[in-house]
């Protein structure tokens, strides 16, 4: 349960939820954000056990079928209204939706059945600070410190959590 608080506490800092202005989040933003940690447990639970006999495939085409079908549900009216594709936007869109979409649906869907739900939970959890590092070296975005302090919190409980697991399972 302590690994659960240094989590959550690293995410908040490393999310930039503290500034130096005071705490800066929205209502909305939390709500959001709760449903989409919804969203992501069910995903985790129901690819580590429903199914498990299903090839990884099937079940990750489905997965980002289901996906495009919301995500262009929720934008369709600013995508036909606002956006003009030209040839840069379409290659723009295929990189995105081929190493962001694409790629970690299946290889999630492959391994997360393999490794089982907590495994996959905690290695999920590394994605944030991984965005956040690459947000700064790719992008050039600025990582304040209370965001640094936050992404060696969650990587430490995280550490810390799989040495006490070893070490319970070796006693």
């Amino acid at each position: 349960m302590r690994t659960i608080a240094f989590i959550l506490t690293g995410t908040a800092l490393a999310g930039g939820i503290f500034r130096e202005q005071g705490l800066a989040f929205s209502v909305k933003g939390l709500i959001l954000v709760l449903c989409s940690a919804l969203t992501y447990a069910t995903y985790i639970v129901a690819n580590s056990r429903i199914s498990s006999g299903v090839d990884w495939l099937p079940k990750s085409t489905m997965i980002m079928t289901g996906s495009a079908i919301t995500i262009f549900m929720v934008n369709a009216n600013t995508v036909v209204s606002t956006i003009h594709p030209d040839q840069q936007f379409m290659l723009a869109v295929l990189f995105m939706a081929v190493v962001g979409t694409t790629i970690p649906t299946a290889l999630f869907a492959a391994g997360i059945p393999k490794v089982g739900a907590g495994v996959s939970a905690i290695l999920m959890t590394i994605e944030l600070p991984v965005a956040i590092v690459c947000a700064g070296l790719v992008l050039g975005e600025s990582i304040d410190y209370l965001q640094l302090i936050g992404i060696v919190i969650m990587l430490a409980a995280i550490v810390a959590m799989n040495y006490y697991k070893i070490k319970a399972r070796n006693h």
